[in-house]
């Protein structure tokens, strides 16, 4: 799908014509599958299709993913200098759990929470263990200036 909607002319012509209709069952069903084992809130999806949809979006969202893996391995250089709290919620059921034990080895202290039976969508479905998270970080104390260089 990504390499057709970067092909010159068909991409554009199958962003204008064909994507809608099939686009609506795509959408909703990478919705389901990051939601799950929870059901997809109507809003999102509705605002999901509305926003994800359009031709300008689409060719946008082809153009970035071109260049994501590079950028991320770049950014990826950088994390061993974060000095800030970092708590990183990841669902049990998410396809990216892998890549979030990975992150939080990579980032000095941060903190790997697994909830089970979720998704990929924990701000949505479980925001009270989100909100408890950012509560507990609020509480804790800085460390000492020369603990943070």
């Amino acid at each position: 799908m990504y390499a057709l909607n970067r092909t010159p002319i068909i991409g554009a012509l199958f962003r204008y014509t064909a994507l809608l209709p099939l686009g609506r069952a795509l959408v909703k069903r990478g919705l389901t599958s990051a939601y799950a084992p929870d059901t997809v809130r109507r809003d999102h999806l509705e605002a999901a299709r509305a926003l994800w949809l359009r031709p300008s979006q689409v060719a946008a969202t082809v153009w970035d993913t071109r260049n994501l893996d590079r950028e991320l391995r770049e950014a990826s250089t950088r994390y061993a200098g974060i000095r800030v709290p970092v708590i990183i919620i990841c669902g049990a059921r998410d396809q990216s759990l892998p890549e979030s034990k990975r992150l939080a080895i990579a980032i000095p202290g941060a903190q790997l929470v697994v909830v089970p039976n979720i998704g990929h969508e924990a701000q949505l479905t479980r925001t009270a263990i989100v909100l408890d998270a950012i509560r507990h970080e609020a509480r804790a104390p800085l460390p000492a200036p020369n603990q943070r260089s």
